[in-house]
C-alpha cells in the first residue's frame, strides 16, 4: 500500500517541517488523489496548500468553494444554510495566500503571486497601529502607510526590506529581473472609500 511521503523512513527527515519542496508535493498529491471532496472546506484546504506549489489546481478548487452555495455544489445542501467556513476561506485565501502575507518576528513579509485571473487586488489591513493600503498588481505592490502615531515596522517584499513610517507609500516593483524598491513618499494621497 502507498503511504504519504513523509510517512515513509526517510534518513535525515525527523519531522515534517524540514520537509523539501518535493516531499510537500508529493504529499499533497498523495492526498489530493485521496480526497472526496465531500465538504467544501476540503476544496478551501486544497486551494490553500495548492496556492504557493501548483497555482492552476488551486485557482480551480478556490473557484469551486466560491461556487459552493451559488450553484448549490453539494446538491441540495444550501437550503440548510450557507457554508460560512468555506466564504471565510476564500476571503482569507485571497488575503493571506495570492499576498503572499505572514508576519515572522517583528517583520511583516509579503511574497505576492497573484493568480492570472486577477489583474489587481486592493486590500487594507491593520498592523501594530498602522493602517496599510496594500494595492497588488503584477508590476508592483504598492504599500500606503496612513498617518497615525505609530512606531516604525520592517517590512518585507520579496527579498527587499524596509523600515515603514506612518504618512509615507512605498511601491516595490515586482517584475522578476529587476525587483527594485522605489522610496518613501509622502502619503499625501486620497482617502478611499
Amino acid at each position: 500500500m502507498e503511504q504519504p511521503f513523509f510517512a515513509q523512513d526517510r534518513p535525515g527527515l525527523r519531522k515534517i517541517g524540514n520537509a523539501t519542496d518535493f516531499c510537500r508535493r508529493r504529499n499533497v498529491d498523495y492526498y489530493d488523489r485521496r480526497s472526496s471532496h465531500g465538504s467544501t472546506l476540503s476544496r478551501m484546504v486544497h486551494a490553500s496548500v495548492l496556492a504557493r506549489s501548483d497555482r492552476q489546481r488551486a485557482i480551480k478548487y478556490y473557484v469551486e468553494a466560491l461556487q459552493s452555495d451559488v450553484s448549490d455544489i453539494q446538491q441540495g445542501r444550501t437550503v440548510e444554510g450557507v457554508h460560512l467556513g468555506a466564504m471565510a476561506g476564500t476571503v482569507d485565501l485571497v488575503q493571506r495566500v495570492f499576498t503572499g502575507i505572514e508576519i515572522t518576528g517583528d517583520v511583516l513579509r509579503f511574497n505576492p503571486h497573484l493568480p492570472e485571473a486577477l489583474r489587481r487586488l486592493d486590500m487594507r489591513i491593520r498592523y501594530r497601529g498602522h493602517t496599510i493600503d496594500l494595492e497588488l498588481t503584477r508590476e508592483a505592490l504598492t504599500l500606503r502607510c496612513r498617518q497615525s502615531d505609530a512606531a516604525p515596522i520592517t517590512v518585507q517584499v520579496r527579498d527587499e526590506t524596509r523600515r515603514i513610517e506612518a504618512g509615507t507609500a512605498h511601491v516595490v516593483r515586482l517584475a522578476r529581473k529587476a525587483r527594485t524598491v522605489t522610496g518613501a513618499t509622502s502619503a499625501k494621497h486620497e482617502e478611499r472609500t
